[in-house]
């Protein structure tokens, strides 16, 4: 012992001139020199350093250094007597006061019988530092895990690649103390239940943090049937659809979650008032298609949080499928089934859709596309984090969108530019569908009003000026996780028109896509105030090329338009030379001839592919 004396002596007088770190060596030389032959001096140099450094007021490493110890079984008793002397005692009064508050304010979130008293509680916390503590057993008096409640800012992809972080979580008999914080670290906006017959989740109350951390998404029960009859009341909640520490009673909590969530797809058990998600499917005679899809996201054991919308566009065809909807909608109360009274497939169903979905977000999708069940809680997690900032997501399919980044742009330009005529297909568009009546953006299909004769951009692109729009008023988002993977398109539900002997699909037209050119600078100049002149002139030549683009496309597609496609590059480059004169913004001589040249490099570069061909 004497010369474990020496060398606390040596090392606190290192530490009286600053060299900690050469202090430290002294003590780790010895245990190394000690442990071979001699485990009680190696463990009393150990002891000795972890007091060295509770003085310096390095407490995380004194306290791991003790810890280590006491897991051996070596000076137990003198460690506990220092940790309850110098951390437990002192702050006692103050985790029982905070305990007592959170006990107040959060009583209606505890659903057992008995309330456990301060005194009670099997658990303490050990302060180390700002956020930082240690678990330390009152009866054993054993310090135990180390615990980090300070906040984490996981990003969105790490959350997608980790466990589902939107779902009611249960712990009921074994789990560990951290994993709670941990899942509520990630999203603390998720649900999480402790079912136990234990005082331990009580413990979490003498937490400074605690209000910062679980917030109000969290209960404590004492037996199952008062769980159950909380959800069965509460049908507006989120059931539980994760659980921990169940082990061999999974098949008892999988009956109990079955039956629940039938009842809640039942008339009686159907609750509307927090639906997050509206899968959307505008239709037209296609019915076979749309009870595929249907029956599809039946399989989603997702109730009270999601509704599936079906818009009959009035169909004349295949209503065989549409009747059989309407039948599965008497059983599943998820499913709601709109058909317009007139006007087959001239009707604006999209538009409806989202008008009519009684979710915060709505999600178009295709009546051919299927949706990607297993990925449906991200978009029900992104929706819970950022509804009251985002007003339009943009989700991925297998083809369209894939090159999507997880991604919150801030509204304004850059959203603008992001969505700029860049949202061809309707599938995966989810619009908050309170900008979306607050906006009226239901109005864009209404161009038939006007004889005709309004903005061919809305008509072709009515979902995609939605979603420019939302993006001038709030924050857009977009995601590169899998929503949807696409169908085959019917080839009798494409619209074409004969022009000189020779099939032409409608839409693809040079003549249309030149409509929806002029219908883009119509577009720009309304929306003149809300952005400036350089994003102006950036849009309209991203514009110019997309047309010159939608057309070569069709030629590498094998399919036709209405004349050669030089003969249509030759159209593409007038009329990108004479409407950008269209643009109610000033234009300098040397910016228009750069458009000038840019167009006819890009005409050069599609007609010599042409030519190639």
């Amino acid at each position: 012992m004497q010369e474990i004396n020496k060398i606390v002596r040596d090392a606190e007088k290192l530490a009286l001139e600053g060299k900690i770190e050469q202090a430290l060596a002294i003590f780790l030389d010895a245990i190394d020199k000690y442990k071979p032959a001699d485990t009680e001096l190696a463990d009393e140099a150990a002891f000795q350093m972890g007091y060295f450094l509770f003085e310096q007021h390095f407490y995380v490493e004194s306290i791991e250094t003790w810890k280590k110890l006491q897991e051996k079984g070596s000076h137990k008793e003198e460690i506990s007597e220092i940790i309850e002397e110098a951390f437990i005692v002192p702050n006692k009064k103050e985790f029982q006061s905070i305990y007592e508050k959170n006990l107040r304010e959060y009583k209606k979130q505890i659903h057992a019988e008995k309330i456990c008293g301060y005194e009670e509680l099997p658990v303490y916390f050990i302060p180390a530092e700002i956020g930082v503590y240690y678990l330390y057993g009152k009866n054993e008096k054993q310090i135990g895990e180390k615990v980090a409640v300070s906040a984490i800012e996981y990003s969105d992809d790490e959350i997608f690649s980790g466990e589902n972080a939107f779902d009611t979580v249960v712990f009921w008999k074994n789990w560990k103390y951290t994993e709670p914080m941990k899942m509520k670290q990630r999203n603390h906006k998720q649900m999480v239940c402790f079912l136990s017959d234990t005082s331990v989740p009580f413990s979490y109350l003498q937490l400074p943090e605690f209000e910062e951390l679980f917030q109000k998404e969290w209960h404590i029960f004492d037996e199952l049937g008062g769980m159950k009859a909380f959800f069965h009341e509460h049908k507006e909640l989120s059931l539980p659809r994760i659980f921990k520490g169940i082990q061999e009673e999974a098949e008892l909590f999988q009956r109990w979650m079955e039956s629940e969530h039938e009842f809640r797809c039942s008339k009686e058990g159907r609750e509307n008032r927090n639906i997050l998600l509206t899968i959307g499917i505008p239709s037209y005679n296609r019915g076979h298609r749309a009870l595929q899809n249907v029956r599809n996201l039946q399989r989603l054991f997702y109730d009270s949080e999601i509704e599936f919308l079906i818009c009959d566009n009035c169909s004349q065809l295949n209503i065989e499928g549409y009747q059989e909807i309407e039948k599965l909608a008497e059983e599943d109360c998820r499913i709601t089934y709109y058909r317009f009274p007139d006007k087959p497939g001239d009707n604006p169903s999209p538009a409806e859709t989202v008008k009519r979905a009684a979710g915060k977000f709505c999600c178009l999708l295709s009546d051919e596309d299927l949706v990607y069940l297993e990925n449906v809680w991200k978009y029900l997690y992104l929706i819970q984090k950022y509804e009251s900032t985002v007003s339009f997501i943009n989700a991925a399919g297998r083809g369209y969108y894939h090159d999507n980044v997880n991604k919150k742009y801030e509204k304004g330009e850059s959203a603008f530019q992001r969505v700029f005529w860049g949202l061809n297909y309707m599938s995966g568009l989810m619009f908050k569908t309170e900008i979306y009546h607050k906006l009226k953006l239901y109005n864009l299909y209404h161009w038939q009003t006007e004889g005709g004769q309004g903005n061919f951009f809305k008509r072709g692109y009515a979902h995609n000026v939605a979603a420019m729009r939302c993006a001038l008023e709030t924050d857009i988002y977009t995601s590169g996780e899998l929503m949807f993977q696409e169908g085959k398109e019917d080839e009798f539900s494409a619209s074409y028109r004969e022009v000189k002997s020779k099939e032409v699909l409608e839409f693809a037209t040079v003549d249309n896509r030149l409509k929806q050119l002029r219908g883009v600078v119509d577009l720009l100049n309304e929306w003149k105030d809300m952005l400036s002149p350089s994003i102006i002139k950036c849009c309209y030549r991203s514009a110019v090329a997309k047309v010159f683009m939608l057309i070569d496309l069709i030629r590498r597609q094998g399919r036709v338009i209405e004349c050669s496609f030089k003969e249509a590059h030759d159209h593409i480059l007038r009329a990108g030379i004479d409407e950008v004169k269209q643009l109610d913004i000033d234009l300098e001589d040397s910016e228009y001839a750069d458009m000038v040249i840019e167009f006819s490099y890009w005409y050069i570069e599609y007609t010599k592919a042409c030519t190639e061909k």
